[in-house]
């Protein structure tokens, strides 16, 4: 969408068409396409026909203690696809099932006894057919991952999800938006494992977005699970009107008035705020702390080299990295001029504006240099960050998780490669810093680590 704006050349009108856009995200829409008081013309998000069950696994006879979350939803799926429904309406009726991994829509797609639709299930001709023979009806149940996207088959009476859904509230509504486009209505199922809780803030204590935070509150125990997501999606609160097509939460406790689903989205929102504002102190803590610990990490290696210490005899580390003669230091250099240089051509620089030193690759605010005098932890983010690249027992642990397994793409590819994903942008303690400076607080953690473990001997 970020090209869409040259466009803005042309000197004609400009119609903008989405099924999700919610009222709080049309500002930042307008900000990427450069529109200037557009007129909206809005529908309803949410479909007031779509029956919504959230399932948990509870261990019974026919799926008891040690069934996976796909074989407990396999066996569900079958009991709301039986014979009967197969038969209606001259075989049109299909069902979507989709799950968050290849390995997942392999396992389902055996146990239902269908076929699997993934980003790299086939070639682009073999996938084709995959849907064509879904439509014809060679099989009425398709297990698919997001890959799946811009089907239109009219009959789709069932969407299942099995997992959280990922995407937030948005790519839900999108998925159960392919149910019942004949107008006869559908039925949205998520299974969930027996251990799911909701949370509204990442492992960090960073709070989520509004998208990811609305699919929480669907998910959890909503009074009725249509408010959660009309909120967020269509900027009112709307409960089910159909006792019918009503989510199981009204089904048990009975339709809501829309004084009463007012009154619990007002409820929502103070729980909400006062949530936050936990949450928020929380984050702000944690990151005071992890900064420190940083801090008091970098004084306890300051004036020692880290590249010795971490890939050559810890005993011989206390010298400088100006006075190191270890073949790897003259790695680093040149792995650093590689890099440097390769960013020139490719982008701006290595090291992005703003985000961290460019003497010591060190967050701005922590280095000190900024404020006039030298860099306050020489030679240590930068190498640092660069040897646990070649410490093999490390070297997951540091970049296994960091970017959802980009960092060891990244190293993957190469040094080179490596070096530069460093390079890039990203937050830490609250404020612009470096991937590189993650991956020196990363290595930092298990060095503190060993240090305590030898003063607790």
């Amino acid at each position: 969408m970020g090209d869409v704006k040259r466009l803005r050349m042309l000197h004609c009108q400009f119609v903008f068409l989405t099924g999700t856009l919610p009222p709080q995200m049309e500002k930042q829409f307008e900000s990427a396409v450069l529109l200037q008081r557009p007129y909206y013309v809005r529908s309803r998000t949410m479909r007031t026909d779509l029956e919504y069950h959230v399932v948990r696994y509870k261990p019974t006879r026919s799926c008891p203690t040690g069934t996976s979350l796909e074989e407990f939803a396999a066996y569900n799926i079958k009991r709301v696809l039986n014979d009967d429904w197969y038969g209606v309406e001259g075989g049109r009726l299909r069902a979507l099932v989709y799950v968050r991994t290849r390995s997942q829509a392999d396992k389902l797609a055996v146990e239902l006894g269908c076929s699997r639709y993934y980003s790299d299930s086939g070639t682009e001709e073999e996938k084709a057919e995959v849907l064509t023979k879904w439509i014809h009806g060679d099989f009425k149940i398709l297990v698919a991952t997001s890959a799946l996207a811009g089907v239109d088959y009219r009959h789709v009476r069932t969407v299942f999800h099995v997992g959280e859904p990922g995407g937030g509230a948005i790519d839900f509504a999108q998925d159960v938006g392919r149910a019942g486009r004949d107008g006869e209505g559908g039925l949205s199922v998520v299974f969930l494992p027996a251990a799911w809780q909701a949370g509204y803030s990442k492992e960090d204590g960073e709070l989520l977005p509004e998208n990811s935070k609305a699919m929480q509150r669907f998910l959890d125990q909503p009074r009725c699970r249509m408010i959660p997501l009309s909120v967020f999606l269509d900027g009112q609160a709307q409960s089910c009107k159909n006792e019918m097509t009503s989510c199981d939460q009204c089904q048990e406790l009975g339709l809501l008035s829309s004084s009463e689903a007012r009154d619990w989205m007002k409820k929502g929102e103070e729980e909400e705020e006062q949530n936050g504002n936990t949450l928020l102190r929380k984050y702000t803590k944690q990151t005071a702390e992890d900064r420190e610990r940083f801090i008091w990490g970098l004084e306890l290696l300051d004036g020692s080299c880290v590249i010795c210490r971490l890939l050559g005899d810890e005993k011989q580390a206390e010298h400088t990295l100006d006075r190191c003669r270890s073949a790897s230091k003259w790695r680093f250099f040149d792995a650093k001029k590689a890099a440097q240089k390769e960013a020139r051509r490719v982008r701006k620089g290595w090291l992005s504006s703003f985000g961290a030193c460019f003497g010591c690759g060190n967050v701005q605010s922590i280095c000190g240099k900024q404020a006039g005098g030298g860099c306050r932890f020489k030679d240590l983010v930068m190498p640092l960050s660069w040897a646990v690249l070649y410490k093999a027992d490390w070297k997951e642990k540091v970049l296994g998780e960091l970017d959802s397994g980009k960092g060891s793409v990244a190293a993957g590819q190469g040094e080179l490669a490596y070096m530069l994903w460093l390079g890039e942008a990203a937050e830490i303690y609250g404020e612009q810093g470096s991937k590189m400076a993650i991956v020196a607080d990363r290595v930092m953690g298990l060095i503190l680590k060993e240090v305590d473990s030898r003063i607790a001997i």
